[in-house]
């Protein structure tokens, strides 16, 4: 009878709290299915309408019948938060399904520390069927694995109504999310993506923690892992981990009144990594004791949760978090203050989880909308917390280090104290040390850290300047610098003098080599500090290494010349190819064909040690187009240096007329040829004469590769088998010349960095193979590298072409690279080893545009093997070789 009445007087004043709110007296308009259909998902915050119960005494059958319908109102906010509250709130929620058949979609109840969420749906028969989960309900109720309870809503045709029912001790938050099955699928796996990297940030700062906790044997640092380790605790009962690794029974207490305790520990812990890292004990020691007194108060908090229920004691744990946050925040700073540079990472760690903690604070009270904080709480925070306060302790480590080398420093100190007497005896001898400095030829003298010239420099430093220098000199100034290297100059001491960095690495960045006239001046610095170990001045030393310039050039040019005079035919023969490409380029239209033509001089160059023109050459493959007078410029480079060396080389620029030697036997040779009349005879005997020897033409070409090789720290064998070969036309001695491509590139592209990885012993090999007939001859380069991936470049040719994988497949090697190079882009730099693009298609072309043959056999993996053939006619045997 009490019960009826109730209801009744809650009826009558039901319409005066309705007539307060005249923008939710009308009923909300039911969620259509094509709503859904082109969103995918759906907050449902302002979509719904929502009565909290309170004690009113109705039964649940009683407010599924409609009898409490008008107690509903619509509710105007996304996330429904009403903070800590008692007995039930019901929520009504209406979808349309204009369809003829049956449907269903996915109701998701977002807040994971919701102790039940109850599902009132009708089956077929028009009956009310209730599902209840939450934290208080083993995790097998849910059909759908989610950390957050999800329900299947069926959608009969037409207008479907559904009952919510939220029971909760706690603070409650309601976030419902209507989604269609795909988009709740991506939602899930981007869930399980975000909080899988930041749990496993917080897992990975906890098992580093432990390594440097065993590594350093501190306190501090093992009150930071257990630290971690509840923390982690914390977050697994917040969003909603347990139930996924803990038994049932066990799940619901980790998730509730187990959640009230690891949070009572997380900040206990806590206050321990806060009172060892700030040095309480001995620098804050009233601080200390309040955090004591916090410490006592959290241990005897942890068995209350067992005792007192939830809601007073999360109210209860929630003032106590709030000020041992503020205690540890203000502590933090106190330190900062007292010059504690550590505490800046520390301080903004603890400021960073109180903000966040606020934020959760107010969003479960309804004073703040926050999607994030109800998804994933305060996680994010509490893995910023974690990194920053690992910056803390590494910062604390270093801050040690920075104590024990001041300590150090002032027993050098003490130390120097104890030598006052012996510095009194050097004083004496400083006019004798003076004078040998003053008589000695480099010179002596200090800059300070605005670089200026301090008093004491030697005598020999004007005579070496070539002026007469004073104290208070901008030595940049002295040294003559103009406008932008002086700046370089005085940036580079102020990097010097900052001392951040290593000071011989400092000292290697300013200029070593300075020219002062006709000299050239050796520039070296050292650093000088004072008694405390600040950088006071720089000592240079300055010496005249212009007769060692001198010297280097020469030995460098006598060199180059040696290494020309050991491969004088080749070298030879090079010019006049150098000079024929000269005046072959204008009328090369190709870019792909000028672009190899230059390669082929670089390269060739390098191997006759002309590295003056090779840069030359190289700054031309820079360019995008050359004109004449970078061809004659380039041209000039040749004769210029074949005139300072024509005393020694005997070589002019362009094609020398041919020149044989005839031995004894040969001129023998010929007298018996003459005597018997034989015209075939005559024509071998010519052949023989004109050519020359293979291995002098290669010879440099493999000392190039070698020292490419050298440079590139790979092992290589290089094995040639010339077999008494000899040069007979002039297209050979051109393919030879190009060899110096395939060559090269097995040195850099064919030998593998990793052999020993793959199998295969360090060092690599490449052999070179003659084989002539009078037919011809056959050059044979293959190596064990790693081969060509024939399969990649007809996948390549066939995405940038309109050509089929099964008409590539029948092209032969050759035609392949020949044909992916129409397809293939230029690279964007070129080096003086290795081209712009020109590849294995422009050695390829070039070589059969002499008439050879090329047949290339490759297996990834194993090695690549080219085979060059080139045909001897009667014309090309007898012709001479120039």
């Amino acid at each position: 009878m009490l019960r009826t009445v109730l209801i009744a007087i809650t009826l009558t004043l039901s319409p005066l709290a309705l007539s307060q709110h005249e923008s939710a007296r009308q009923q909300r308009q039911p969620i259509d299915w094509q709503e859904m259909t082109e969103q995918g998902a759906l907050p449902l915050g302002q979509r719904v309408e929502v009565w909290q119960k309170g004690d009113v005494p109705m039964q649940d059958e009683e407010i599924l019948n409609g009898q409490a319908d008008q107690l509903f109102q619509s509710s105007n906010r996304e996330l429904m938060s009403y903070g800590v509250t008692r007995g039930a709130i019901w929520i009504r929620l209406t979808i349309n399904n204009p369809n003829s058949d049956a449907r269903s979609l996915l109701l998701e109840s977002r807040y994971v520390m919701l102790d039940q969420v109850t599902l009132f749906q009708k089956n077929s028969l028009g009956q009310y069927q209730s599902l209840t989960l939450g934290d208080w309900t083993p995790h097998a109720a849910q059909s759908i694995v989610h950390r957050t309870p999800v329900f299947t809503l069926y959608l009969q045709p037409g207008l479907n109504q559904y009952y919510i029912k939220v029971s909760t001790e706690g603070f409650t938050t309601i976030a419902l999310y209507l989604w269609q099955e795909d988009a709740f699928s991506q939602h899930r796996w981007m869930d399980a993506m975000v909080l899988g990297l930041l749990m496993g940030m917080l897992i990975c700062l906890f098992f580093y923690n432990c390594f440097l906790t065993i590594s350093f044997q501190s306190r501090t640092y093992l009150a930071y892992t257990l630290f971690l380790l509840s923390m982690i605790a914390t977050q697994m009962g917040l969003q909603g981990f347990w139930p996924f690794f803990l038994p049932s029974n066990l799940a619901v207490w980790a998730q509730n009144k187990g959640f009230l305790m690891v949070s009572t520990l997380t900040y206990c812990t806590g206050l321990w990594v806060t009172i060892n890292f700030l040095n309480m004990r001995d620098f804050m020691p009233r601080l200390f004791l309040w955090f004591r007194l916090l410490q006592i108060v959290a241990l005897v908090l942890l068995p209350l949760t067992f005792i007192i229920g939830y809601n007073p004691m999360a109210r209860l744990m929630s003032a106590f978090l709030a000020v041992g946050s503020i205690s540890m925040v203000v502590a933090s700073v106190l330190a900062i203050f007292r010059g504690y540079r550590p505490a800046y990472s520390y301080s903004m760690a603890w400021i960073a989880i109180l903000a966040a903690n606020i934020a959760l604070y107010l969003t479960q009270q309804g004073l703040f909308e926050s999607i994030m904080m109800v998804q994933w709480g305060n996680l994010p925070e509490a893995v910023l917390e974690g990194i920053l306060m690992s910056f803390a302790l590494g910062d604390r480590v270093n801050d040690i280090r920075a104590k024990a080398d001041r300590t150090i420093r002032e027993l050098n100190s003490q130390l120097q104290n104890h030598l006052t007497r012996v510095e009194a005896t050097v004083a004496e001898r400083t006019a004798t040390i003076r004078t040998l400095l003053d008589s000695v030829a480099s010179g002596f003298l200090m800059v300070n850290a605005e670089g200026c010239i301090e008093a004491g420099f030697s005598r020999s430093c004007s005579e070496l300047l070539g002026q007469t220098i004073k104290p208070g000199q901008d030595l940049g100034e002295v040294l003559g610098f103009k406008a932008s290297k002086l700046q370089l100059w005085r940036i580079g001491l102020q990097q010097v003098f900052s001392d951040q960095l290593p000071i011989p690495v400092c000292l290697a960045q300013l200029p070593q080599t300075i020219r002062v006239g006709r000299r050239y001046l050796q520039l070296e610095g050292a650093e000088v500090r004072d008694e405390r170990g600040c950088l006071q001045y720089v000592l240079f030393t300055i010496t005249d290494g212009s007769r060692l310039r001198k010297k280097t050039r020469e030995a460098k040019r006598n060199r180059t010349l040696l290494a020309i005079l050991q491969n004088l035919d080749a070298f030879r023969q090079f010019i006049i190819y150098s000079c024929e490409a000269i005046q072959r380029y204008p009328s090369l239209h190709n870019p792909l064909d000028r672009a190899f033509l230059l390669h082929t001089l670089k390269g060739n160059c390098l191997v006759f040690h002309l590295h003056e023109i090779a840069e030359a050459i190289h700054a031309l493959e820079e360019k995008s187009q050359l004109d004449e007078q970078d061809i004659t410029r380039l041209e000039k480079q040749f004769i210029d240096f074949l005139q300072r060396h024509e005393n020694v080389l005997h070589t002019s620029w362009g094609k020398s007329p041919s020149q044989y030697q005839v031995t004894a036997v040969q001129l023998h040779q010929l007298m018996e040829i003459s005597r018997s009349k034989r015209t075939d005879g005559l024509e071998e005997w010519i052949q023989e004469v004109s050519s020359r020897p293979v291995g002098p033409s290669l010879q440099p070409l493999v000392q190039d590769c070698q020292s490419v090789a050298k440079s590139l720290n790979k092992e290589i064998a290089f094995i040639v088998r010339e077999n008494q070969v000899r040069i007979r036309s002039q297209a050979e001695e051109l393919v030879i010349l190009e060899l110096i491509h395939l060559l090269r590139n097995a040195v850099i592209h064919g030998i593998e960095d990793d052999r020993i990885a793959r199998g295969k012993p360090l060092k690599g090999t490449i052999q070179i193979d003659f084989i002539e007939s009078s037919s011809m001859l056959q050059i044979v380069c293959q190596d064990d590298g790693e081969g060509l991936d024939r399969l990649l470049w007809e996948q390549r040719l066939a995405s940038q072409s309109q050509s089929s994988l099964k008409s590539l497949k029948a092209m032969s090697l050759v035609e392949l690279i020949l044909a992916m190079q129409k397809f293939k882009p230029e690279t964007q730099s070129s080096s003086m080893i290795a081209g712009r693009g020109v590849g294995l298609a422009g050695f390829l072309a070039s070589v059969m545009s002499h008439g050879a043959d090329v047949d290339i056999t490759s297996e990834p993996g194993l090695g690549s093997r080219f085979t060059i053939t080139l045909p001897r006619s009667a014309a090309s045997s007898t012709r001479a070789v120039s």
